[in-house]
This record gives C-alpha cells, sequence and structure tokens, in this order.
C-alpha cells in the first residue's frame, strides 16, 4: 500500500515536470509547485488522488494542446473516462466550474428527474450528467442504484 502511494506521488512529480518542460519550449508559464492531494485510504486500503484546481487548469491546457487521454491519466493518476468528462465540463461551463466550491444540494425531485431522463427517455448517464452539471460522473450511477434498491 505504502509502495502504491509512493509511485502515485512519483508519477506526479514527473508529470509535473514534463508539463514544465513542455510548456518552457512553448513559451508558456505554469505553476512551479505540483499540487496533488490525497484522499484517505478508501475501505480496501487504496489511496485515491485528488486533483487542486490547479492541475485540472493544466490538464485542461495540455489537452487542448493536444496531449493524449492517455498521457494525461497515465501522468495524473486519474481515470481516461474521468479526465474525458472533467474535459467536457470545462468545454461546456467554463474552467471555473471545477472550482471546488461548497457542496451542492440535489433535491429528491430532481434527482428523480436525472433518473427519469436515463430510464424513460433513454438518454446516457453521462449526457444527463453533463446536461444537470453534475461536478462528477459517478454520482447520477450512485443514486440510479440507490432508486433501484428501493423499489425492489
Amino acid at each position: 500500500m505504502f509502495s502504491q502511494l509512493r509511485m502515485r506521488e512519483e508519477q506526479a512529480l514527473l508529470a509535473h515536470d514534463y508539463a514544465l518542460e513542455q510548456a518552457e519550449e512553448k513559451g508558456l508559464e505554469l505553476n512551479s509547485t505540483p499540487k496533488v492531494r490525497q484522499k484517505k485510504s478508501n475501505f480496501w486500503g487504496v489511496f485515491i488522488m485528488k486533483l487542486t484546481y490547479d492541475d485540472k487548469v493544466q490538464i485542461y491546457e495540455l489537452r487542448k494542446q493536444g496531449y493524449s487521454l492517455e498521457k494525461l491519466s497515465n501522468k495524473f493518476g486519474i481515470n481516461n473516462s474521468n479526465l474525458r468528462y472533467m474535459i467536457k465540463l470545462i468545454d461546456r461551463y467554463g474552467i471555473e466550474f471545477v472550482k471546488k466550491g461548497k457542496n451542492r444540494y440535489y433535491s429528491p425531485r430532481l434527482k428523480q428527474e436525472m433518473i427519469d431522463k436515463v430510464l424513460h427517455e433513454n438518454w446516457s448517464q453521462d449526457r444527463v450528467s453533463l446536461e444537470y452539471a453534475l461536478p462528477n460522473r459517478g454520482m447520477l450511477p450512485n443514486w440510479m442504484a440507490q432508486y433501484k434498491k428501493k423499489r425492489v
């Protein structure tokens, strides 16, 4: 477990160094301090990496410069599909949207409306998540699982 954590830290530092080199070559200026926070370990003892706002800005800029999702995923330790979702959110709502603010409240009625879009109107979960500007793509599947449990 500790070695995995250390490996993630090393990946973040390498990614940051590489991004700085690339930015320097292109005449851009990026932050000089890597800021990757760690969340407490989950139930299985795996540490989850959280991106700071600066990390998200850097990922977005690198993606727009042509870096592949796979390369960014490896460098920042974030799943490809989560990166793709974050980039779509930024494209649609602007970079400030991914800044961590206070937790948002979603009423049961609004949650049901989103679930109905998926179940009755055949919208994809990602489409609903983007349309309703959910901050991550895992929220809606969690709500749907809770909904299905209650119906059984």
